[in-house]
């Protein structure tokens, strides 16, 4: 991350869902997404943000998809991606 941001780092066991995103009103305006890995999301915010912004990220991805098992949301928050891992 540049500029002191904190890279959060999410992790789901599933395919991303192409409908719109339920963090929309979340103020989550100053967080953006830098990189997709497989199945794991990269996404840059300030650092004094960063804490806040893990529920918001966990809960939409969790409920981006309705299965028959859980989804399951890993999050890491970090300067870089290596530490958020």
């Amino acid at each position: 991350a540049t500029g002191g941001g904190a890279a959060v780092q999410s992790h789901t066991n599933a395919a991303p869902s192409p409908q719109p995103s339920p963090l929309q009103g979340e103020g989550v305006s100053q967080a953006r997404l830098l990189l997709q890995v497989h199945d794991e999301l990269v996404i840059e915010a300030p650092a004094a943000r960063a804490e806040a912004l893990v529920s918001p990220i966990k809960i939409a991805m969790e409920s981006a998809m309705s299965l028959s098992v859980p989804l399951t949301v890993e999050v890491g928050i970090g300067q870089h991606w290596g530490t958020a891992h």
